[in-house]
């Protein structure tokens, strides 16, 4: 009988599968322009989602548009993401009044998702 050392076990155990299939789903930006809007102008958006892991996946969202006065949002199901795939969401809103605003999204995958730190981005507009 051949007994194998706890501490090769261990060792071993620490070390990833190389058939690890994975997603890492991610917010890479959340861009709005105009930078620096002003009361009465229109805002266009676009938030950047990439599938940053190894295998094909579904991913859902949601974006959120808050104001002085409360917001309002948007959310999607079922787009499908490859590896290294990107998908740019719009988002659009109009400034009404002076104050803060604050854009945030969420995104998920229906495959592990290796990185949750990455799944949510926000940015926020001071209107003057």
């Amino acid at each position: 009988m051949y007994v194998i050392p706890l501490v090769l076990i261990l060792a071993l155990s620490m070390v990833p599968a190389l058939s690890e299939e994975y997603t890492d789903v991610a917010i890479i930006d959340i861009k709005i322009t105009p930078e620096n809007p002003k009361v009465g102008e229109h805002v266009e958006g676009k938030i950047t989602i990439q599938n940053l892991g190894n295998v094909r996946t579904k991913i859902g969202f949601s974006v959120d548009v808050e104001g002085p006065r409360g917001g309002g949002g948007m959310g999607g199901f079922g787009i499908k993401l490859r590896p290294g795939e990107v998908v740019v969401l719009p988002v659009s809103f109009d400034v009404n009044e002076r104050g803060a605003y604050r854009v945030s999204a969420n995104v998920f995958s229906v495959v592990y998702d290796k990185n949750l730190e990455n799944n949510k981005a926000v940015i926020k507009i001071i209107v003057e």
